[in-house]
């Protein structure tokens, strides 16, 4: 099977295209793939408690019910140290959604050893 980088660049300001990798992401680990998740720009914004809870979409699930899909999974999720930087994200935000900080240097090797970069 191939590995797949889901990456996600929105939060709020398109709710469908923040929800939607998650769901992929759990789609693909379900059909054998290996998937690993990466968060940049606004997608950051996903690990605050309140966004996380309230977020909704039209014809996809909840983002708490899609982040808990790929939670359960074991999918790693990584987030953009300098994006967190940059819109106040803290480590305890990533902790409560077990995802970990990544410099642009992990992406990097992420997206290398990936066979399919989906990019949100």
């Amino acid at each position: 099977m191939a590995s797949m980088l889901f990456v996600a660049t929105h939060a709020t300001d398109n709710p469908f295209k923040a929800i939607t990798p998650f769901e992929m992401a759990a789609v693909a680990a379900d059909s054998g793939h290996e998937v690993s998740m990466a968060l940049l720009g606004d997608a950051v914004f996903l690990m605050k408690e309140q966004i996380a809870e309230g977020l909704k979409s039209l014809g996809v699930t909840t983002f708490k019910e899609a982040l808990e899909s790929v939670i359960s999974r074991g999918i790693p999720v990584f987030v953009c140290g300098t994006c967190m930087k940059a819109r106040g994200i803290t480590d305890d935000d990533l902790k409560r959604h077990s995802a970990n900080p990544m410099n642009k240097g992990v992406f990097i090797e992420l997206a290398a050893q990936s066979d399919n970069v989906v990019n949100f």
